[in-house]
C-alpha cells in the first residue's frame, strides 16, 4: 500500500481545524460570557464569605430571591438607601433599588454554557471521526467496522479496554480494536473545589468479520430443525462443546491480562443474591405462585452456598454474556468471536469494570440456551439438556487445557480455595455457585420481561424452576 496522497493530507488538515474550531467555539463563548457578566456588575465586587455585592459607594446588595428557571440569584440594595445615592441616575435609573443577578450553576452548565459546548463538541467529532474514517480506507488488514460509544463516562470504556488487552494478549476469537477515539473535558468543581479534567473511550474501530453467524439465530436455528441422533443434533453440540472452550479461554485471558482479585466471601455473595431474590419476587409476585416453595428452594441453594470455604478468584468478566454476543465465522477456521464488553448496560460504567466470578458469565450463557430452545421451538425436550451440558463440557476442558504454568500465573490453581480437595470436590463447589447464580440472572430476567415483554414470562420461570429443582435432587 503506497502512502497517502495530497488529498488525505488536506482532508487530515481539515479534521485538526474541525478540532481547533470546536475548542474556539468553547473557549470564546465562556470568554463572552465573562465579559457579559463584567459589564453588568461594573463598579461591583461580589464577596463569597458574605454572598453580597459591595459596590463603589460603599454600600452593600443582599440575595433576595432565587429564579429556578433561569438559575440566578437576585441581590438588591436597600431602596432608601439605593434613593439618596448619589450615583442613582447612572448606576439605576429605575425607581426601585439596584439589582444584581448572578447565576448559580458554572459556565459549562448554564444554558448558554451548554449550547457553546453542545457546538464545538459536535465540530469536535466531526473532526475526531474523519480520521478513523480514513483509517477504514486506508488501513491494511482489511475491513473494520466502527462503533460508536453512546454511553459516555469519565473512564475507560469496557468494550474498548477489554477487547485490546484480551488481542494484546494473543487471543484470536476477539475482534482487534486498531484504533478509537477520546474525549476529554473540564468538569467545575463548584463550591470551592477545583475543576477535574475528564476523559473517556467515544468511538472504536476494530476488525471486521466478513461472514459469520449470530449466536442466537444460529441456535434457534439449530433447535427447530433438531434430528436428535442425526447431523444437526451432532452440529450443535459440537458448537455448544466448542463455544465452552472459547468462553474458558477468554476467562483465563481476561485473567492473565487484567489480573486477578479477592473475591467476596461465599456468605458475601449468598447476602447479596438473596437481596436481589427478594427484590424480584416483590417486583414478580407471581413468581411465588408459579413455582412452589420457590423462596425455601433458594433459601437451600444459597445455604449450600454459604457453607464453601472460599471462592475462586474474581476477575474481569464479560459481564453481559449470551448468545447474542457471539458470531461464528463462515468458512475459514470457524471460530467464534465474542463482541461487545461493555456489560449490562443498566449498570454504572464503573460497576461494569469491577472484577466479578466467571461463573458469572458461565450462568448468562446457559440462561441464554434456554431461550433459544423455547425461540425456535425445539421439537425433542432433550435439546436444551444435550447443548447445555455440551457447553459445560467444553468449558471445563477449556480449564483443563490450560498448562499449569499458565493456571499458577492467573491464579486458577494455586489460589483456587478446593486445591487441597479431590477434583469431584473442586467441580461440586463450582457446580453450587453456578446453580445460585443462574437463578439469580434469570430471577433478573423475570422482572425485566415482566416490564418489557409482559408475554415471555414463563421462558425465566421455567428456567428458576428447572435449575432449583436439579439441584435439590442432586
Amino acid at each position: 500500500m503506497g502512502s497517502p496522497d495530497l488529498s488525505v493530507w488536506l482532508i487530515a488538515v481539515y479534521a485538526l481545524i474541525m478540532l481547533a474550531a470546536g475548542w474556539a467555539v468553547d473557549v470564546l463563548g465562556s470568554r463572552s460570557a465573562r465579559h457579559s457578566m463584567s459589564w453588568r456588575h461594573a463598579d461591583f465586587m461580589y464577596h463569597d464569605d458574605v454572598d453580597g455585592w459591595r459596590c463603589h459607594e460603599d454600600q452593600w446588595l443582599w440575595p433576595t430571591a432565587f429564579d429556578p428557571d433561569k438559575r440566578v440569584i437576585r441581590y438588591e440594595g436597600a431602596h432608601a438607601i439605593c434613593g439618596r445615592c448619589p450615583s442613582k441616575d447612572s448606576c439605576s435609573p429605575t425607581p426601585g433599588p439596584r439589582e444584581i443577578t448572578r447565576p448559580v450553576d458554572p459556565w459549562p452548565y448554564s444554558d448558554a454554557g451548554r449550547f457553546h459546548r453542545g457546538v464545538g463538541l459536535v465540530i469536535a467529532c466531526v473532526g475526531v471521526f474523519i480520521p478513523m474514517l480514513l483509517m477504514v480506507a486506508f488501513h491494511a488488514t482489511g475491513d473494520l467496522i466502527v462503533k460508536l460509544l453512546r454511553v459516555l463516562e469519565h473512564g475507560r470504556n469496557p468494550d474498548a479496554e477489554m477487547s485490546g488487552a484480551l488481542a494484546r494478549s494473543g487471543w484470536d476469537r476477539v475482534r482487534t480494536p486498531v484504533a478509537w477515539s477520546t474525549m476529554t473535558w473540564t468538569r467545575m468543581g463548584g463550591c470551592g473545589q477545583p475543576a477535574l479534567e475528564e476523559s473517556t473511550d467515544s468511538a472504536v474501530a476494530c476488525s471486521f468479520v466478513p461472514r459469520a453467524d449470530d449466536g442466537f439465530e444460529l441456535f434457534c436455528s439449530l433447535a427447530s430443525t433438531d434430528d436428535v441422533d442425526g447431523p444437526v443434533r451432532a452440529r450443535a453440540l459440537d458448537l455448544a462443546r466448542d463455544l465452552g472452550r472459547t468462553t474458558a479461554q477468554m476467562h483465563h485471558h481476561l485473567a492473565a491480562s487484567l489480573g486477578t482479585s479477592r473475591p467476596p466471601t461465599p456468605t458475601e455473595l449468598a447476602a447479596s443474591l438473596r437481596k436481589r431474590a427478594r427484590w424480584a419476587l416483590e417486583e414478580v409476585p407471581e413468581l411465588s405462585g408459579h413455582i412452589p416453595a420457590l423462596e425455601l428452594k433458594v433459601e437451600r441453594a444459597l445455604a449450600r452456598l454459604e457453607a464453601l470455604d472460599a471462592l475462586e478468584p474474581a476477575t474481569r468478566i464479560h459481564g453481559d454474556y449470551h448468545l447474542g454476543q457471539v458470531l461464528h465465522e463462515i468458512g475459514g477456521q470457524q471460530r467464534w468471536y465474542v463482541l461487545d464488553f461493555e456489560g449490562e448496560p443498566l449498570r454504572p460504567l464503573a460497576q461494569r469494570s469491577d472484577p466479578d466470578l466467571p461463573a458469572r458469565d458461565v450462568a448468562g450463557m446457559l440462561r441464554s440456551f434456554d431461550y433459544a430452545a423455547a425461540v425456535g421451538k425445539a421439537p425433542h425436550p432433550d435439546w436444551l439438556g444435550a447443548v447445555r451440558t455440551a457447553f459445560e463440557e467444553g468449558y471445563q476442558q477449556g480449564r483443563q487445557e490450560i498448562g499449569p504454568e499458565e493456571a499458577a500465573q492467573t491464579g486458577s490453581q494455586d489460589q483456587s480455595p478446593t486445591a487441597s480437595h479431590t477434583a469431584e470436590q473442586a467441580e461440586a463447589a463450582r457446580q453450587t455457585v453456578l446453580t445460585c447464580l443462574e437463578p439469580d440472572k434469570a430471577l433478573y430476567e423475570a422482572v425485566y420481561q415482566a416490564r418489557k415483554r409482559p408475554d415471555w414470562p414463563r421462558l425465566p420461570m421455567a428456567g428458576i424452576e428447572s435449575v432449583l429443582s436439579k439441584h435439590a435432587e442432586g
